[in-house]
């Protein structure tokens, strides 16, 4: 497992319903952070999971207790304190938050002052971030001016498209990707070190 220390990352996965991002995210990026929270709307994620913000913070709370050094919990937010969510995460250290359709929480008009926080300070709680989205035209440009790796998959949306202008020469290779195909665009490298260090430590055990 991955021990974060000093330096937190922020991953922005994009691409259209289908592409493959979830799957990705799922055998590729959940592996390498070993605390780990979601806040997941449209129940991709089939760990531990609560549809209330009590449950969550008792049993993360339980979890840190214990001093687990590995646990995954999903929020599924049917009682709409999304806001209270971000507060607490916030409020943690040594963790990793997957947001799930992150433009509903911080597009061109309204981000989420706590969400903002974790993206400008997270780093100083060691606190991970990695950020899914189907509409990287509808997502605030504070995310990606903060992320270490965006990842896109497939893409057939002109205003998608381009979006992708400030990282590609062509952003056209975007709609000919298949499903299952991405395109690593910031941060290939910082990519590739943890997946390496992950690679180490699975080794070792």
């Amino acid at each position: 497992m991955i021990q974060h220390t000093g330096k937190n990352t922020i991953t922005t996965v994009l691409g259209k319903k289908g592409s493959g991002k979830s799957f990705f995210t799922k055998k590729v990026l959940i592996p390498l952070f070993p605390r780990l929270i979601i806040i997941d709307p449209l129940d991709e994620y089939n760990y531990f999971y609560a549809y209330d913000l009590k449950t969550v913070v008792e049993v993360t709370k339980a979890n840190w207790a214990s001093k687990k050094k590995q646990f995954r919990i999903v929020y599924r937010p049917l009682d709409e304190h999304e806001d209270l969510f971000f507060k607490f995460v916030y409020g943690l250290s040594d963790i990793t938050v997957l947001i799930e359709e992150v433009d509903g929480y911080s597009n061109g008009k309204v981000i989420d002052p706590y969400l903002e926080r974790l993206y400008k300070y997270g780093r100083h709680k060691n606190i991970n971030l990695i950020c899914i989205s189907r509409r990287p035209a509808e997502i605030g440009r504070l995310l990606t001016a903060q992320s270490d790796i965006i990842i896109s998959f497939l893409q057939t949306e002109k205003r998608d498209i381009d979006y992708f202008k400030n990282f590609t020469d062509d952003p056209d290779q975007l709609k000919r990707l298949r499903v299952g195909e991405y395109k690593v665009l910031l941060g290939e490298s910082e990519l590739n070190r943890l997946l390496r260090k992950t690679d180490k430590k699975a080794k070792k055990t």
